[in-house]
């Protein structure tokens, strides 16, 4: 696939430039007077070329995302999409060559005796020339317009790709809270029948036994809230595998737990050469510079050659016989002189949307930088969360033991462990939010670098 980066920064730079020989101005360019060499968060961990895959160690979800690659819906209509604008474009070619035609006819002709058969055949050839570039640059637009298919193509199939991770962590998220939950109706249980055993020997209230039974049925609404989240996730993650949403599908019961985030050596420059989405927006800026050029050429004269010949006989073997043929030779130059001013709102309407598609590809980009300073900064965030987390439920199951043991000895009251109980579970519940959090971020991050040597399939849409 062409790549223009040069010349598409020169956009964001100077607010003009020359596209697949197409010249695109805009009002916009880039506040800043240059693009750094480097991103603007700095990771701690050096650069790393491996696979983004591996770092989650899982053999399960490189299979989910070949299943994905193969058989999600979306990715196959777009396989098909692509298909067809390369046979679109293919066809474009056919402008550099002569139409051929040819047509016959049979009949009779006289009345009465006078009546004879007839026969003819004719040729008719015509063929436009390239005198501006024109037929030149309708091809290059169509080759531009296959181009940006493609780079949907591949955009898609990495989003595919990003989904179907992310879907696997979500699904892993989801049980680990179930099981949490489980957890949570366990320690609720057992609070609940010690409160219950001290009732008996005057060491607790009425309103004691309320609480702690009230405690266990939040847990038993927490446990059915837990599995509509688990089946909802497995719906999801088959959906992206093409397959039929029976929740079916399972998960690791833990989020993965990854080290720290390795650095790309990739900078904000080589991104572009590295995303689809941007690969697509310059081939439609190409596109619609060919296409403002060509709305201009309109405006100027054109020049067609044709030639015809028939054969008219009342034999049909003189068809063949050269000796009747009578034909012509035309040159055709046509120049348009009054249009109502409909050449040149075409023209202006070509221009403009060409500078619509420089604006759309600043803001592609601009997205593009976003997204990988982003995922950088919140992995650092998420760090940092991860590690505060872990120490906050260490200290909170290390509460809820004292707690219960203290409770036992009636030194403290059914408030005191309930809360006590509560803080462990959310403090757990949200250590597995921020593992999930982070490696849905992780693989946002990868995304966001245009991906990498993932176990992705490659089909050729012109194949």
């Amino acid at each position: 696939m062409k790549h223009y980066s040069a010349s598409a920064i020169a956009i964001l730079a100077s607010g003009c430039a020359s596209i697949g020989g197409g010249d695109i101005a805009t009002d916009y360019t880039l506040a800043t007077t240059s693009i750094p060499n480097e991103w603007a968060v700095t990771l701690p961990s050096p650069a790393s070329q491996s696979d983004w895959t591996t770092q989650f160690d899982s053999d399960v979800m490189n299979g989910l995302i070949k299943e994905a690659i193969q058989a999600n819906p979306s990715l196959l209509a777009a396989r098909a999409r692509a298909s067809a604008t390369y046979a679109t474009s293919r066809a474009a070619r056919g402008d550099r060559l002569p139409d051929l035609s040819a047509s016959s006819t049979l009949g009779r002709v006289g009345l009465g005796q006078t009546e004879s058969d007839t026969a003819s055949i004719s040729l008719t050839t015509s063929w436009e020339v390239d005198l501006w570039g024109q037929v030149s640059k309708r091809i290059s637009a169509s080759d531009e317009d296959f181009n940006a298919s493609q780079a949907d193509l591949d955009d898609l199939r990495l989003s595919i790709a990003g989904r179907t991770a992310n879907a696997w962590i979500s699904l892993s998220n989801s049980r680990a809270q179930l099981t949490l939950a489980e957890d949570e109706l366990a320690a609720r249980k057992r609070a609940r029948e010690l409160t219950e055993r001290r009732v008996g020997t005057g060491l607790a209230t009425t309103l004691d036994v309320r609480l702690a039974r009230s405690a266990e049925a939040s847990a038993e609404s927490s446990i059915a809230r837990a599995q509509l989240d688990v089946s909802d996730s497995a719906r999801a993650l088959e959906v992206l595998l093409g397959r039929y949403p029976a929740a079916e599908i399972n998960a690791p019961e833990t989020p993965p737990t990854l080290g720290p985030m390795a650095d790309a050596n990739i900078s904000p420059m080589d991104l572009l050469a590295r995303r689809p989405d941007v690969a697509a927006s310059e081939a439609r800026m190409a596109a619609a510079g060919l296409r403002a050029d060509l709305a201009r050429i309109a405006m100027r004269p054109s020049l067609s050659l044709s030639a015809s010949g028939t054969i008219e006989t009342t034999e049909i073997g003189d068809l063949l016989d050269v000796d009747q043929l009578a034909g012509r030779v035309l040159a055709n130059i046509a120049s348009p002189i009054f249009n109502g001013g409909k050449l040149a709102n075409q023209a202006k309407s070509a221009r403009l949307n060409a500078e619509a598609a420089a604006a759309n590809y600043a803001s592609v980009v601009l997205a593009a930088w976003q997204e990988v300073e982003g995922a950088r900064s919140a992995d650092l965030s998420l760090e940092q969360q991860e590690y505060a987390l872990q120490i906050a439920m260490e200290e909170a199951q290390a509460a809820e033991v004292i707690a219960e043991r203290q409770y036992q000895q009636g030194l403290i009251s059914i408030f005191d462990l309930i809360n006590a109980q509560t803080r462990r579970i959310s403090a757990k519940s949200q250590l597995i939010a921020a593992r999930a959090s982070r490696g849905i971020n992780r693989i946002n991050y990868h995304l966001a670098l245009g991906g990498g040597d993932a176990p992705v399939i490659n089909a050729p849409a012109g194949s």
